[in-house]
């Protein structure tokens, strides 16, 4: 669906003397009145689907940025070893962007636990996610509860540090 925007024609005289018509009808896409339109209940599809949008582009842009530096003769010459343009692309370049698509969840997993105001606004009210019960328990005051939480929050990220470290030093 779009959204018509009306707006009246005026004419502007040029330099010339012409005339010139604007803006007689405009339809702009409109992704909200389409989103409602599917009459998704809000809940945990549409938590999901408003993450997976919001960090999409930090994805893109991890992955693009690898894949800017890569010889497309690789691929090409895994095609001319005998490998279907699928394999090759497993098997070359897949294995290639692995440690941008890494990054980007990352990022993407990091950025979907700080961004609460578009958990709050798509989540419905059977469906609580961590960001939420954390922010409704600060709201609440603070209790013994959010300090264990974030203790297992640093000491996952220190393991995952650590474990990413030992993995860097045994593939050389």
């Amino acid at each position: 669906p779009t959204l018509p925007i009306h707006s009246r024609p005026s004419a502007s005289r040029s330099r010339r003397g012409m005339f010139t018509w604007f803006g007689e009808f405009q339809e702009v896409p409109w992704a909200p009145a389409w989103f409602a339109e599917m009459d998704f209940d809000l809940g945990y599809t549409t938590v999901v689907l408003a993450h997976v949008t919001f960090c999409f582009p930090f994805v893109l842009v991890a992955v693009q940025a690898r894949l800017a530096g890569i010889d497309p003769a690789l691929e090409e010459a895994a095609q001319d070893l005998g490998a279907t343009p699928l394999r090759a692309f497993w098997h070359v370049m897949v294995p290639y962007m692995l440690p941008a698509i890494i990054s980007g969840a990352l990022m993407a997993f990091t950025l979907s636990l700080d961004e609460i105001i578009i958990t709050f606004f798509t989540a419905g009210p059977e469906s609580q996610t961590l960001p939420l019960k954390i922010f409704g328990r600060v709201r609440k005051g603070l209790d013994p509860s959010l300090n264990a939480i974030s203790s297992v929050f640093i000491l996952v990220t220190a393991l995952l540090v650590v474990l990413s470290e030992q993995l860097k030093r045994s593939q050389r």
